[in-house]
C-alpha cells in the first residue's frame, strides 16, 4: 500500500513537472534563446544559463538576425541590439543591449558597425 502510494505521487509530481514548459524556446545561437513563458505575447531572447533563462530584450519580439558579434531584435517596430562580446551568464543586460533605435537609425548603424539584417520573422 505505502509502495502504490509513494508510485502515484512520484506519477503525479513527473506530469506536473513536465507541464512546466515554454510555450516557445527556440535557439538562436550559442547560448541565446528565444523563449516564451506563457504566452507568445511574452517572447524575448534569452541567455541560457544552466537550462534557466535570463531575459535579454523587452518583449514580445517579433524578429531577429546575428553574426558572430550582434544580435539584431524587432520588437514592437523598435531595433535593439546585443552586444555577444559584452555578454556573459554574470553580464547585467542593461550592460549588453543597446535601443530602442528607429529603423533609420539602425539602418545607420548597421552600416556602420555591422549589425546584421532581422532574417527571422516571427509570425503571430
Amino acid at each position: 500500500m505505502a509502495s502504490e502510494l509513494r508510485y502515484a505521487l512520484l506519477a503525479s509530481c513527473v506530469v506536473a513537472l513536465s507541464a512546466c514548459g515554454f510555450t516557445n524556446d527556440e535557439v538562436i545561437d550559442g547560448p541565446y534563446r528565444l523563449v516564451a513563458v506563457d504566452t507568445m505575447d511574452q517572447l524575448r531572447v534569452c541567455y541560457d544559463v544552466d537550462g534557466g533563462c535570463v531575459g535579454r530584450t523587452p518583449e514580445p519580439v517579433s524578429g531577429y538576425g546575428f553574426n558572430d558579434r550582434w544580435i539584431s531584435v524587432l520588437v514592437d517596430g523598435r531595433y535593439y541590439v546585443i552586444d555577444r562580446r559584452a555578454d556573459s551568464r554574470f553580464a547585467d543586460p542593461e550592460d549588453v543591449l543597446s535601443g530602442p533605435y528607429s529603423a533609420a537609425r539602425f539602418d545607420t548603424l548597421a552600416r556602420q558597425k555591422g549589425f546584421p539584417a532581422i532574417s527571422r520573422r516571427i509570425n503571430d
